[in-house]
């Protein structure tokens, strides 16, 4: 898969969710080539990594492969997905302006209008829902359960046209106040309730040495629990302490 791509877990950590899949089973260089590799044939099929699936998938440990999800739901191009404590899923559709929202078994539950919804998260225990959003410039934007804007932030970063390069979002709701984490290349932003406090970069703060500085930021994910925000998987920021680790393997 690429950068863009999104993963979510039902609260019983059963289930995953996934959407926002372009790239083939490799992440491949064509052989000679400079750049990514956008199109390439597997076993005499063409994928074209520039083009959406239109999917949202659902798959439970046990699955031996993934099933599309969403009953009688089509989607323009899914870019995201979330789940809340009750276990509907949240799809943010980038092309269709909209946030879907299903039931756990896939049934239509509402949508929410949004223009160009990059990306969607949902706070478990207030049902914020967060929404980060725009085409050249990205803003985040948050939600009421019953979708009616509680509050809305401008941010200093853009939206790659490159399918490869989507801006990506993770969010810590077990802080207080709840934060937000954004690529492009690292920023932290507070829910202070009716408004957001200001971006702050945190990557002036990494490690520079070489090899392994941390570059751009592809990949966010966060472990709550231990306050730990993992960039490009080779890097981890204690989000308690603002200090920086590298990942040896």
């Amino acid at each position: 898969t690429d950068s863009g791509a999104s993963l979510a877990l039902s609260p019983d950590e059963k289930t995953l969710y996934a959407t926002g899949v372009r790239a083939c089973a490799h992440a491949a260089v064509k052989p000679g080539a400079v750049g990514a590799c956008f199109a390439c044939v597997h076993g005499g099929e063409t994928w074209d990594h520039t083009a959406p699936t239109r999917a949202v998938y659902r798959f439970r440990w046990g699955d031996a492969r993934a099933a599309a999800f969403g009953k009688d739901v089509s989607f323009q191009e899914p870019m995201s997905v979330a789940t809340d404590r009750d276990g509907n899923v949240y799809v943010a559709d980038l092309a269709d302006d909209r946030i879907v929202v299903l039931k756990p078994g896939g049934d239509f539950l509402k949508s929410f209008k949004v223009g160009k919804p990059q990306r969607v998260e949902v706070h478990k225990r207030t049902g914020a829902i967060y929404v980060l959003a725009g085409d050249k410039k990205l803003e985040i934007i948050k939600l009421a359960p019953d979708g009616t804007e509680a509050a809305r932030q401008a941010l200093p970063i853009g939206a790659s046209t490159i399918p490869i390069r989507r801006p990506i979002m993770a969010l810590d709701d077990s802080a207080e106040p709840a934060v937000l984490w954004f690529n492009g290349p690292l920023f932290r932003v507070e829910d202070r309730g009716q408004f957001f406090s200001a971006p702050v970069c945190v990557i002036p703060a990494a490690p520079r040495e070489e090899p392994g500085s941390i570059g751009a930021v592809m990949d966010l994910t966060l472990d709550r629990d231990r306050g730990l925000l993992y960039v490009n998987n080779y890097w981890r920021y204690d989000t308690a302490g603002g200090t920086w680790e590298k990942i040896k393997t």
